[in-house]
This record gives structure tokens, C-alpha cells and sequence, in this order.
């Protein structure tokens, strides 16, 4: 079996829980249930899943976000905080890793843009900025469409495109 992954609502926000036979008894320890590092009970997390989602939702009730993902770091167990795109920005991980790189664009002006997930010592990431409504129609009609430019002229004449 493979692992199972919920999403819980806290009094702060979501946490992502990720149930994973690799650790069973970590969700135990980190709950301090004992039900919970049960190889019985663990081994056959679906059969279990109303028992188990009962216990987690009780130990979650009295946490936040941050105070779940900090403890579950500690003991190794993969519970994550939901972050909101204003937390994911300024996450120090993100920052040290300097996942967002600001980017120019035409009409909006600077943005941070997501770089890669990870890096090659043989290859750099290039982030560019999206582009603009209709900034490739033309080659997209002429190389991937096969439209001849004198038709693409008659189209937009016709006001088609």
C-alpha cells in the first residue's frame, strides 16, 4: 500500500499530512498516541483511515500550521503547512535557494518569477517573462499552422485574427 495524503483545516490554515508506511511509528511519536504507532492499526491505514483521521484531527485542533510542520520535522514525519502565495514568496527556503528571480515584463513591469525546483552545474535557468496576448500568433500560424503569410495578412484583414 501506498502512502496517503489529506488536508486538514486548522484555526490558522491548512496542513497537508502525508501518512507514509516508511515511518510508521513516527506519527505516533509525534502525536504521542500510541494508537497511532500501532503496527496493526498502521499496516492497514485504510482499514484504519476513520480511527486514524479521528486521532490525527484531535492532536491537530489544539496547533497551528507552523507548530505541526516545525514538530513534524523534528521526529521526520512529513507534515507540510499550506502556504498562501504571499508565504511561499518570502519562505527563507525559497529565499536562500533563490527560487524567484525578478523579471522585466513589457506591461506589468518587474515580477518575481519561479526558477527551477533544481540546479544543474551544466545548465543555467533563463527565466523570461510571460508573454504577451498574441506575442507569437505569427510564428505559431506560420510554422506550426503551415498559414502562408499572405493568408495570415487576408485573415487579419477580415478581422479573423
Amino acid at each position: 500500500m501506498g502512502p496517503i495524503h489529506l488536508l486538514y483545516y486548522l484555526k490558522d490554515g491548512w496542513v497537508h499530512v502525508h501518512y507514509s508506511p516508511s515511518n510508521p511509528e513516527g506519527i505516533g511519536f509525534l502525536t504521542g498516541n500510541e494508537r497511532l504507532a500501532d503496527d496493526e492499526v498502521m499496516s492497514r491505514m485504510r482499514e484504519h483511515a476513520d480511527e486514524i483521521d479521528g486521532l490525527i484531527t484531535e492532536w491537530l485542533r489544539d496547533h497551528t500550521r507552523e507548530e505541526v510542520q516545525t514538530l513534524a520535522q523534528e521526529v521526520r514525519v512529513p507534515f507540510t503547512m499550506v502556504q498562501s502565495i504571499e508565504e511561499t514568496m518570502s519562505d527563507p527556503q525559497n529565499e536562500y535557494r533563490k527560487f524567484f528571480t525578478p523579471v522585466e515584463h513589457e506591461i506589468v513591469g518587474k515580477m518575481s518569477y519561479p526558477t527551477s525546483p533544481f540546479r544543474l552545474k551544466t545548465a543555467e535557468w533563463k527565466a523570461l517573462p510571460a508573454p504577451i496576448l498574441g506575442q507569437n500568433n505569427h510564428e505559431i500560424y506560420e510554422k506550426d499552422l503551415k498559414i502562408r503569410a499572405s493568408k495570415i495578412t487576408d485573415l487579419k484583414t477580415k478581422g479573423v485574427v
